[in-house]
């Protein structure tokens, strides 16, 4: 459990608490922030360890330091294992194997990014130019 928080960026948050690691945080993690609760959510998923995994938009309550901070603990709980990950952030589609964009609840592509970013106008205005 300790390293699972501690994978998931939480273990000073968590030191942080009247009780550490006995600290009742209630329903739906209310004490915690948005941010928070997520890594929390990313503990369970890393001590789980479940072959299977889906992700609903995992970082989406990080800023952008905490979620490169989180990168290298995002590669290792997708290492050897299918992690489905729905996902809105330009980080997360470059780091996936493959990405299944979506639009208008249709499959719009499917590849890497970079060759999305060339293969698909709409795909490369979500995430910016082509260059």
């Amino acid at each position: 459990m300790v390293q699972a928080v501690k994978n998931s960026q939480l273990a000073e948050v968590i030191s942080s608490l009247p009780n550490g690691y006995d600290t009742l945080i209630g329903e739906n993690a209310f004490r915690l922030s948005g941010g928070q609760a997520q890594r929390l959510g990313l503990s369970r998923a890393f001590l789980k360890n479940a072959p299977l995994m889906i992700l609903d938009e995992p970082t989406s309550h990080l800023d952008a330091i905490l979620e490169n901070e989180l990168e290298e603990s995002l590669a290792k709980l997708h290492a050897n294992r299918t992690c489905l990950i729905i996902a809105h952030r330009k980080a997360t589609a470059i780091s996936a194997d493959q990405v299944v964009y979506m639009q208008n609840g249709f499959v719009a592509g499917f590849g890497k990014h970079d060759d999305l970013m060339i293969s698909s106008i709409s795909y490369a205005q979500l995430f910016g130019d082509r260059s």
